[in-house]
């Protein structure tokens, strides 16, 4: 069986799967979040862009913000989280921002909103540029203090990569060793793959659950 890092800030679910498929499981936050406390833009928006749970985590009250704005969501956890503070999604995707984005047509896109990190991808910021989308910037990603000295200590088979911004403080401290990566999503596959890493494996579907099958005939 494998030995495996996950980077995400919380070890959850991610680990209990992992285990239970007979791993053992190595912990290493490489990203932390935190509240930008920035205003919302002015005025409703037509349709609202959301890539992340975490943006339920950090505005409880969005549906208020928001009115009848329809949502698109990306991932079935970033629609849970979001029914979980009452807004029921318009539309889940099951990829990217992007391809979310694209899927608003329209009058919704007189007034798009995007609700979520202060660092999106870069080819969903190129994209919401060309869109002229309205950014609400409610969390930063942050590496946490010591996460280097925990790292260079990790020893492992594969290591789990949920987002772009994880890769590249993975890499400023150990450069690109020979592990297997597993990337939650094409977006953060392309970045592992652009940071040098040979073997890249994506769950079929986007979502934490996938990942822990993609380490065989891995250790």
């Amino acid at each position: 069986m494998a030995r495996v890092l996950i980077t995400r800030e919380f070890a959850e679910p991610l680990a209990s799967a992992f285990r239970g498929l007979g791993h053992e499981v190595v912990h290493v936050p490489l990203v932390s979040l935190s509240a930008t406390r920035e205003p919302a833009p002015e005025g409703r928006p037509s349709a609202v862009l959301v890539t992340s749970q975490a943006v339920a985590r950090f505005v409880p009250g969005l549906a208020d913000c928001i009115g009848s704005a329809p949502v698109f969501a990306v991932g079935k956890a970033t629609a849970e989280s979001l029914r979980s503070i009452g807004i029921k999604p318009h539309y889940v995707g099951g990829t990217d921002g992007v391809a979310a984005l694209s899927v608003i047509d329209g009058a919704a896109k007189d007034s798009v909103w995007y609700v979520g990190a202060a660092q999106p991808s870069e080819q969903l910021e190129r994209a919401m540029d060309e869109a002229k989308v309205s950014r609400w910037s409610v969390y930063r990603n942050e590496r946490p203090a010591g996460y280097a000295t925990q790292l260079r200590c990790s020893r492992v088979d594969a290591v789990t990569f949920t987002s772009a911004s994880a890769i590249r403080a993975y890499v400023d401290v150990l450069g690109v060793p020979n592990v297997a990566v597993i990337a939650l999503g094409e977006r953060t596959a392309e970045a592992a793959t652009a940071c040098g890493f040979g073997d890249v494996r994506v769950p079929p579907t986007l979502g934490l659950a996938g990942m822990a099958h993609m380490v065989d005939g891995v250790g």
